[in-house]
């Protein structure tokens, strides 16, 4: 089963609620119980989509980009679990 939906969500939340302290991978990953490079692996996909910023080193971490309500969470859904030939996710209405 793909966490990686659910490890995005909680990765912002908890940064939200962290403001404005900066957060490390292995802070998230002892939050979330899983292993710091998988949590990095996840956080990358929202650093490139703007939806964090993060810096390495010894007073690296993460911080939030933009509020928590400019977020969309199918989007977010379609970054972390992308669409496959058995996955049609249909859209009502006016886009």
């Amino acid at each position: 089963m793909k966490l990686d939906f659910s490890v995005a969500v909680h990765s912002l939340l908890y940064l939200d609620e962290s403001r404005p302290r900066k957060i490390t991978s292995a802070e998230l990953a002892k939050s979330l119980q899983l292993n710091p490079v998988m949590i990095r692996n996840i956080l990358s996909v929202l650093h490139k989509q703007g939806y964090i910023e993060g810096s390495v080193g010894k007073n690296g971490g993460y911080l939030l980009q933009r509020p928590l309500s400019d977020m969309n969470v199918g989007e977010l859904y379609d970054l972390t679990i992308p669409p496959t030939i058995s996955y049609a996710r249909f859209i009502t209405g006016d886009s």
